[in-house]
């Protein structure tokens, strides 16, 4: 609620209307030749719209001193910036550290015959920028900063016995699907290429991305533990 403070000149005191939404805690006159005003510091005590300043001409506020917001995201670095009605947050300026990559598994994890398989088994985190947000007995990662993302991953399988016709790498994202590569068609005791997964998207806080892996020859078959081949990445840009 508007509440509506007034200013008196020539050394008059300050008067307010209202129902008492905000106190004044301390003050002093100063006078100088004709003009004269008091300086006090308010204290709003109740929520919503405490005080509001127009002016038809000139400057509805001019500060000769420094200024401090706080209760709107207020951090080291961060600078203030206005929605399109003029509310104001503090914000980023450079995007912040985000993100990890990592590198090759710990085992041969099975993937079974028809079924899109968490992969679980990540081994060498290469760096991991953010906090620690990797689980990697689900190999799962939790984002903790909105923001777009670039995500890449990819899936080294060893020999298939049987051939098969699909496989495939997919990226979840709440447990959703959000992009798929799928590798050549294969033949018996023969590699298929390395499928991969690149693409960017939009996360929330509190979002879970994981890797799945997919092949039907019939057979569960292994992925390929070493060789670097196989990766999971996923880094903030903005």
């Amino acid at each position: 609620m508007l509440k509506e403070v007034i200013f008196k000149w020539n050394c008059n005191p300050i008067k307010s209307s209202g129902n008492g939404c905000f106190s004044i805690f301390t003050g002093r006159y100063r006078c100088t030749g004709n003009i004269s005003y008091r300086e006090r510091r308010f204290c709003f005590l109740k929520p919503g719209l405490a005080l509001r300043v127009v002016t038809s001409t000139g400057q509805a506020i001019h500060s000769t001193g420094g200024v401090r917001l706080e209760g709107i995201g207020e951090a080291n670095g961060k600078v203030l910036t206005s929605d399109a009605v003029g509310n104001a947050t503090w914000q980023n300026l450079i995007t912040p550290a985000v993100g990890i990559s990592i590198s090759n598994l710990t085992s041969t994890q099975s993937i079974p015959n028809n079924a899109f398989t968490d992969i679980t088994t990540w081994a060498s985190v290469l760096y991991e920028d953010g906090g620690a947000n990797f689980n990697g007995g689900t190999g799962e990662y939790t984002i903790t900063v909105a923001g777009m993302y670039h995500i890449y991953t990819s899936v080294d399988w060893l020999t298939f016995a049987n051939a098969a016709t699909l496989i495939a790498t997919d990226v979840l994202v709440n447990g959703v699907s959000v992009a798929r590569d799928f590798s050549n068609q294969v033949l018996a005791g023969a590699f298929p290429s390395t499928s991969q997964v690149t693409f960017e998207t939009k996360l929330n806080v509190g979002d879970v991305v994981k890797v799945q892996a997919y092949q039907n020859s019939g057979a569960a078959v292994q992925l390929n533990d070493s060789g670097n081949a196989s990766r999971f990445t996923v880094r903030l840009i903005k």
